[in-house]
């Protein structure tokens, strides 16, 4: 295995192991422009009404997006994040570091 990386710097084309912290993130970013209203991070929006991962390691993936908007109807869109691996996309993660767990001779 190798070392833990930063998040940003994480492949989102398989899962990998990722260092999860759920108070790393913010939660809500502070009100910008003339209405004042406190805004959900985009993890937080995965978060809200979904189930999130405990702190520490956890197989995770990218991926989630959801749009229910149709030519009738402006509905909600929310892009890609990360979740547990084996969760279908209904466990968010906030995974600060990440570890791969793909064995070398399989990448290309």
């Amino acid at each position: 295995m190798s070392e833990w990386q930063p998040i940003e710097t994480a492949p989102k084309d398989r899962p990998i192991l990722g260092w999860c912290v759920h108070d790393a993130d913010p939660y809500f970013i502070e009100p910008e422009g003339k209405d004042g209203r406190s805004r959900l991070t985009l993890y937080g929006g995965h978060t809200e009404g979904l189930s999130h991962v405990s702190d520490g390691p956890h197989v995770i993936e990218w991926g989630g997006a959801w749009d229910d908007s149709t030519h009738e109807h402006s509905g909600g869109w929310m892009p890609d994040w990360w979740f547990r691996s084996d969760s279908e996309f209904e466990v968010a993660a906030n995974p600060v570091l990440w570890m791969d767990i793909t064995p070398p001779e399989t990448l290309k």
